[in-house]
């Protein structure tokens, strides 16, 4: 059950930092639901996390 939190929580992620589906646009409220996801072991939510920092979304563009 808790890997089903862990995807819910990814793609509420998404709904957060695009501003859809009645979710209010929040970049930190994505990344604190993709870093909870992640601690939980959704590992692809480190990956939208890193494309965060890449393509700078809501955070300062990381290019290292």
């Amino acid at each position: 059950m808790q890997a089903v939190a862990a995807i819910a929580m990814h793609i509420i992620g998404y709904l957060y930092r695009d501003g859809e589906m009645g979710f209010p646009r929040d970049f930190d409220k994505a990344m604190e639901l993709w870093l909870r996801a992640g601690e939980l072991g959704y590992a692809a939510s480190y990956g939208s996390i890193g494309n965060a920092y890449k393509f700078g979304e809501g955070v300062e563009r990381d290019t290292k």
